[in-house]
């Protein structure tokens, strides 16, 4: 179970960086559909695995009504990898939005 955290965190981390390097080495004005395209997907990676990551270590605090054991923590992680996933769709609907009107 934690090679799953460990591979959202890692991801996470991965498109920060593209997301940073993407920023510091285009002009948007003059960049390509594609290269927006990669900032617009970039930006979407890094705010569902933020938002997993911050989820899961606050589900992952609360009190357990069962004790703990792997099927535990696998439950919380994936209720927060779709809670991501929801906060994710409803920032970028909202980015897209925008950006069409």
């Amino acid at each position: 179970m934690k090679w799953q955290v460990y591979g959202v965190g890692m991801s996470t981390i991965i498109s920060a960086l593209g997301l940073g390097l993407i920023i510091r080495k285009t002009d948007p004005a003059a960049a390509s559909p594609l290269l927006k395209t990669s900032f617009f997907v970039a930006l979407f990676l890094l705010i569902w695995g933020g938002s997993t990551l911050i989820i899961f270590s606050i589900k992952n605090r609360f009190p357990k009504p069962r004790p703990l054991d792997e099927s535990t923590y696998e439950s919380i992680f994936n209720t927060s990898i779709l809670m991501g996933l929801f906060f994710s769709l409803i920032i970028a609907a909202i980015t897209l939005i925008k950006k069409l009107f």
